[in-house]
């Protein structure tokens, strides 16, 4: 297994990105799915929920250390998902909330890299 900084290849960040980009997708499909009671909703949020993580096991396959994937992944979902909250949701976003939940995801990306 080659370690978690050599793998880094443009085609691992590629894979990254659609990987983060399939997950925000399946959360804002949940809404949708009205508590899984709706059917093509329901295999679509599925759908891209399996594509998502799929695209993380491939790219831990490769040899890109599990904790340091995970962790990032950890912390851009959920500040791409509060986005599409505000925008396509019209939910509201607190100064205070965004701030506590971007220092929280900064703190996950720090301790992945020690």
């Amino acid at each position: 297994m080659q370690d978690g900084m050599s793998a880094l290849s443009l085609n691992i960040v590629l894979m990254f990105f659609a990987s983060i980009v399939m997950q925000v997708i399946a959360l804002s499909m949940l809404p949708m799915t009205a508590g899984f009671a709706r059917l093509l909703p329901t295999l679509g949020c599925l759908a891209a929920f399996s594509v998502g993580i799929g695209l993380l096991a491939r790219i831990i396959a490769s040899g890109v250390q599990l904790s340091i994937v995970i962790p990032l992944s950890a912390a851009t979902v959920p500040i791409a998902i509060v986005l599409v909250g505000v925008f396509a949701y019209g939910e509201p976003a607190s100064f205070m909330r965004l701030t506590i939940l971007i220092v929280a995801c900064a703190l996950i990306g720090f301790a992945s890299s020690l």
